[in-house]
């Protein structure tokens, strides 16, 4: 009753930061923190949500109830106070959240689009055949505009939610799945103007993974090289061992990315330049596919970059046996 602490656990210590022994000491002494204070006394027996940002930013779920004496007439004697960490959770629904908004505006722009010409067509325009082929290209590009962000979050959804249960995995030489894309990503670079290089490790790269997801990491990482890099420049493409990993390296002479925009590149929907990125034909949700296969594959992914000389990424994994 007089506010001083009695108990306290070794995980409350540590989420308020107490670096010595804090019993028999005033809560506001040690805590300082008026809104804690006001749940203790004010909301007991409801679960209230507290945020502190000492020693660092958390959301705490408090459930405070009194102590009393039954020997003694139920006097009350103390308040005992539960308090969960929440913090990831709250991240994780605001996740969400912004997810859904962002899906909703990227298909909501398309959607629009197409049925703003479908109304013009059918007021008249489809009699001017110029006109109605024009007004048909652009729905049929938005249309393959909405199939893409479709198929990109099914993609996105079965790798966050089966992981590895539902993969199968074998053995995979990553110079075979080079072999495979390079016509493809040759061809792309070509209309381009853009020099590429498949550059394979002579002795082989084998890892354990998913054969079709290390394809389509591959292919997002090319593609994304050749879009953002100019007439004229180059991209390169190379797989390499050092030690006990294997190594999958695409980097290009490209525009570059900013230093204080690489740590959210791999986040769903995030775009250096959203214009620039629409108007290429991409969902924004490309980066965040190799991410979670690099994940499911025991692998981790870097980026480098700078401004006006290009991009690098690297995604190594486990090496086993050849």
């Amino acid at each position: 009753n007089n506010e001083r602490i009695m108990l306290v656990n070794p995980e409350a210590m540590n989420i308020f930061g107490f670096d010595e022994n804090v019993l028999g000491k005033h809560l506001l002494e040690v805590i300082r923190n008026v809104e804690f204070e006001d749940i203790l006394y004010k909301h007991q027996d409801e679960n209230r949500e507290l945020r502190i940002n000492y020693p660092k930013d958390m959301i705490l779920r408090v459930k405070a109830a009194p102590i009393t004496d039954m020997e003694n007439g139920n006097r009350k004697i103390g308040i005992v106070a539960i308090m969960l960490d929440i913090t990831e959770l709250k991240q994780l629904e605001q996740m969400k959240t912004e997810f859904v908004a962002n899906v909703s505006h990227e298909l909501k722009t398309p959607l629009t689009s197409i049925k703003g010409f479908a109304e013009t067509l059918k007021s008249g325009a489809i009699n001017d055949n110029k006109t109605r082929d024009k007004f048909l290209d652009i729905i049929n590009v938005e249309a393959d505009r909405l199939t893409r962000l479709i198929n990109d979050i099914l993609t996105l959804s079965e790798l966050e939610g089966r992981k590895k249960r539902w993969m199968v995995f074998e053995k995979i030489d990553m110079n075979d799945v080079m072999d495979e894309i390079e016509d493809m990503m040759g061809s792309l670079a070509k209309l381009k103007k853009i020099d590429i290089k498949f550059i394979r490790d002579k002795d082989g790269s084998y890892v354990s993974g998913n054969y079709d997801r290390i394809k389509q990491m591959l292919i997002n990482l090319t593609d994304n090289a050749i879009k953002y890099t100019p007439e004229g420049g180059s991209v390169t493409v190379k797989t390499y061992k050092k030690d006990d990993k294997v190594y999958v390296e695409v980097s290009d002479t490209g525009i570059g990315i900013a230093k204080e925009r690489l740590p959210r590149l791999f986040e769903r929907f995030y775009r250096v330049d959203k214009g620039r990125s629409r108007a290429l034909g991409g969902t924004g949700l490309g980066l965040a596919i190799v991410k979670h296969i690099v994940s499911t594959m025991n692998g981790n992914i870097k980026v480098e970059s700078e401004l006006g000389k290009g991009t690098t990424f690297t995604a190594s994994f486990p090496k086993i046996s050849d």
